[in-house]
């Protein structure tokens, strides 16, 4: 019995000590299985629906995806630029960060700081994007660094009914003259309406559009250098006053206190003004009760050197150089902008979305406004070359509106303006100029 009771015992504790070094061993792989997952950071910045969109859009990845672990960096925009220069800087900079296409090429050109997305073409639906867009905003120094996150588009969106009222035909290409003969017709059909809800901002964008048009350059060259010469700013001027006087846009007086919030004219919310210049991602709060929007695009001239039609990047994604799992990074930055799931979780916090089948997705599924998506596919069938960071400073945007009230108040004539206009942005390049 003793002898059967030991080998009893025996037997037992050699069936735990087999059945705790299995435990041992599950419990151990269990542990290295999440130690080795591929850790990802990811940087962005924006409002909540944003970031809801972003996180849920993150855990279906990593459901799909169980050997990737993606943590979100994200917060408003003030701050977000300054604390990315200084990880960029630093060697700590996120796997995978969103920020403004020029911000991409400032940070690119001092530095390594990016993959060159090139090396993983394999990786990457490159098809699904203009091919051109990614030449003009995502390519630095012959690399490709980013991909955009969505697409905008500066256009005219005009009112179907006003146009048929009046008999205006502004569809395809027309130039410049074109715009103020039909633009007439709204005010000679009423007096009380006009064709252009026009502020001085929109008309400051008007101008340097047409200007661009005529030199093919940028209002400040990349050497800041003017991009224009005097005679340039004061047609620009001129035909702004034509737009004034042959009643095709409503008095500058009309703005005094709408600057910046031309949506809210009177005359726009009573259906009196026929058209608006804005971004495609900010036209929904330009449609009331009264219009029913289209959109057309700006002027172009016959012998115009280039179109000005201003398309660029909601964002770009880009990521860092110094990221020890690149492909991942790339993979989950690929997934995350054209597949369709994706697309469908996200919908357009980034606005209109960069590829077109994502723009039809979204259109078909009414997550995206279909005037948005017709309008930004309009602006890339024509667009023109991309603004550089300098002439978009605030400073020089802020002086240009200015300049244009005392034009429209009579204040200052074409070539005073022109001359008061080059010394104030002369100024300030002085105090940005790179040493």
């Amino acid at each position: 019995m003793k002898g059967s009771k030991r080998k009893f015992f025996a037997g037992f504790l050699t069936l735990m000590m087999v059945l705790l070094a299995v435990s041992g061993c599950g419990s151990n792989a269990a542990d290295k299985s999440d130690s080795d997952k591929v850790q990802l950071r990811f940087a962005w910045w924006g409002g909540e629906d944003r970031h809801d969109a972003t996180l849920k859009a993150i855990k279906r990845y990593m459901e799909l995806n169980p050997n990737v672990e993606i943590k979100g960096e994200y917060g408003g925009f003030d701050g977000y630029n300054q604390k990315l220069s200084t990880q960029i800087a630093g060697g700590t900079a996120p796997d995978i960060m969103q920020m403004d296409y020029y911000y991409m090429e400032e940070y690119a050109s001092k530095g390594d700081a990016f993959v060159n997305l090139d090396d993983y073409q394999d990786l990457i639906s490159l098809s699904e994007f203009s091919e051109d867009f990614l030449q003009d905003f995502s390519v630095v120094d012959g690399k490709l660094t980013g991909l955009p996150t969505g697409v905008n588009a500066v256009m005219l969106f005009a009112d179907k009914n006003l146009l048929t009222q009046s008999n205006i035909d502004l569809t395809g290409k027309y130039d410049w003259e074109k715009l103020i003969e039909e633009g007439e017709k709204v005010n000679r059909n009423n007096p009380d309406q006009y064709f252009f809800n026009m502020g001085p901002g929109e008309m400051a964008d008007l101008v340097s559009t047409y200007m661009k048009q005529k030199t093919g350059n940028n209002l400040i060259n990349d050497d800041y250098t003017l991009g224009f010469e005097k005679a340039d700013l004061v047609e620009g001027f001129n035909y702004a006053e034509e737009l004034w006087d042959k009643k095709v846009a409503p008095k500058i007086s009309d703005y005094s206190t709408i600057v910046h919030k031309i949506q809210e004219a009177p005359k726009w919310i009573n259906g009196n003004l026929a058209a608006v210049m804005m971004s495609a991602s900010a036209i929904e709060t330009f449609k009331t009760s009264k219009n029913d929007l289209t959109p057309l695009l700006l002027p172009i001239s016959e012998d115009a050197v280039e179109t000005a039609i201003r398309t660029q990047p909601s964002q770009v994604f880009s990521v860092s150089k110094k990221s020890k799992n690149p492909e991942e990074a790339v993979k989950f930055m690929n997934w995350f902008l054209t597949d369709e799931e994706a697309i469908e979780i996200l919908g357009s916090v980034r606005g209109a979305q960069p590829t077109e089948k994502g723009r039809n997705l979204l259109a078909e599924s009414e997550q995206l406004d279909p005037l948005i998506a017709e309008s930004v596919d309009l602006g890339l069938e024509n667009s023109g070359k991309p603004v550089n960071s300098i002439s978009i400073n605030t400073e020089i945007d802020n002086e240009f509106i200015d300049t244009i009230e005392q034009l429209g108040y009579g204040k200052l004539s074409a070539d005073k303006a022109a001359d008061h206009l080059m010394a104030q942005i002369n100024k300030i390049i002085e105090d940005v100029k790179p040493e």
